[in-house]
């Protein structure tokens, strides 16, 4: 057992660059941009116990820490600038085309809850109110929150 232990003493240095790589591994599978900055640090710690073997585990760890959030502030600041504003701010929220489009009732409300249909699909709708809107009524999509159309009661326009 303390040969063992003894082994993964010894093994500091590579122990930072297999943090970079998992850490640059889960950056692949989730790209959020954020998990990169770190890799860079452990990295870079790496790179540091190779120049000073001799440094101390509590000065590896303190570096990383460092390295980690310095770097990743700079990082995120230099990545908003390639950030595009879009035109389309409901571009990859498709539900969101709902928002402003009416529709009438095919089955009632029951006390403010139920499906709606927009377009093709079967949608989960409320109103906010504990009321039953019978079959029939035109309402209108108000908003969106998740899966959910958030709906209101079109008023007759003939009075």
């Amino acid at each position: 057992m303390e040969f063992l232990a003894g082994w993964i003493a010894g093994q500091k240095l590579w122990a930072w660059f297999a943090l970079a790589l998992v850490l640059i591994g889960l950056e692949i599978f989730a790209p959020t941009s954020f998990l990169i900055f770190p890799a860079i640090s452990a990295a870079a710690v790496g790179v540091l116990v190779l120049i000073l073997p001799d440094m101390a585990w509590e000065i590896q760890f303190l570096a990383f820490a460092v390295l980690g959030l310095i770097s990743t502030w700079f990082g995120r600041r230099w990545l908003k600038r390639f950030r595009q504003e879009t035109d389309h701010p409901t571009l990859n929220k498709p539900i969101a085309r709902f928002v402003g489009h009416r529709t009438t009732l095919h089955e009632p409300l029951e006390l403010g809850e139920g499906q709606i249909h927009m377009g093709d699909t079967l949608w989960q709708a409320v109103t906010g109110e504990s009321v039953t809107i019978p079959a029939g009524t035109t309402v209108e999509v108000t908003a969106v929150d998740g899966t959910v159309l958030k709906v209101r009661v079109v008023e007759s326009e003939n009075g």
